[in-house]
This record gives C-alpha cells, sequence and structure tokens, in this order.
C-alpha cells in the first residue's frame, strides 16, 4: 500500500509539471506569435502612411492595446519561467514595450502633421527610423525564443495560431 501511494505521488507529481510546463509553452508560443505579427504586419501597416488620419488613429488604439497586452504577459510569463527562457521573455516585453513608445510617436507626429510643413516631414522620417530600429530590437528579442522550437501560423488575417515544434 506504502509502495502504491509512493508510486501515485510522483506520477501525479509529473503530471502537474507536465501540464504545467504545457501551458506555459502555450503562452510562450502566444507570445512569440502575437510579437511577430507586431513585427511583421501591425507596424508596417502603421508607417506606411496609406490611412486616413481617423484609420490611422483606430488602428493605432487597437495595436497599442495589443502590444501592451503582450508585453505585460511575457513579463507576467517571465515571472513564472525558469532558466534562460526567464531572460528571453523579460527582453521580449522590453522590446515591445519601447518598440509601442516609438510608434505612438509616430502616429502622433503624423497626425498632427499639417500639410507640407518640412519640420514635421523631417520628424516624422526620423520617428520612422526610430520604429525601425525598436522593429530591429523586437526581431532580435524573438529569435531565440523562435529558435527554441518555437513557430506560429499566420492566418491570411493576420491573426496567429501557436503551434510547438515537435
Amino acid at each position: 500500500l506504502a509502495v502504491g501511494l509512493l508510486l501515485w505521488l510522483i506520477i501525479s507529481q509529473v503530471s502537474r509539471s507536465s501540464r504545467e510546463h504545457d501551458t506555459l509553452d502555450r503562452r510562450i508560443a502566444h507570445l512569440v506569435g502575437g510579437a511577430q505579427w507586431v513585427h511583421d504586419q501591425a507596424s508596417l501597416e502603421l508607417m506606411s502612411g496609406t490611412q486616413s488620419p481617423e484609420r490611422l488613429r483606430g488602428a493605432w488604439m487597437d495595436t497599442r492595446r495589443r502590444v501592451n497586452d503582450l508585453a505585460t504577459q511575457a513579463s507576467e510569463a517571465a515571472v513564472t519561467a525558469r532558466g534562460d527562457v526567464v531572460g528571453e521573455l523579460r527582453q521580449l516585453s522590453s522590446a515591445l514595450t519601447v518598440l509601442g513608445g516609438a510608434m505612438d510617436t509616430h502616429v502622433d507626429l503624423r497626425l498632427q502633421a499639417h500639410g507640407t510643413d518640412a519640420g514635421a516631414a523631417i520628424a516624422i522620417n526620423e520617428s520612422a527610423e526610430t520604429v525601425n530600429e525598436r522593429r530591429h530590437a523586437l526581431r532580435a528579442a524573438i529569435a531565440p525564443l523562435a529558435a527554441a522550437g518555437w513557430r506560429v501560423a499566420l492566418a491570411p488575417t493576420g491573426s496567429y495560431s501557436p503551434m510547438r515544434k515537435r
């Protein structure tokens, strides 16, 4: 009976640990997919300059919320993670936050620009360069998580579906 109880305790602990690992795997896959969407699609669409001010404002409000949510989720995941992934998740959270700030400045400048003001055009171009630098930093933060076995299938609509490589 004691051996059976001990065996049950060991098996239940391994099972619980496996479930916790699977949950973290799903969270990280979601974060990698979301960060890739921000890098590959959302940030480029916001910088394209083709939207009307109303569309740009609406797109940025939605994207900003998603970027902030992803940064918060990455930070929360870092608290429960173990090993190298802790630093990688913190880096991802920081890169998302910094990119969000750069995009916020860029969108604000575009919304405030009037006509052919040369000063505004220079400021917008410089902010676009900053956004691109932050996009590269985000790509660098995504890379170690992606190299660790994460892949994301992007649907044509730009939504993402996380999957772990096996």
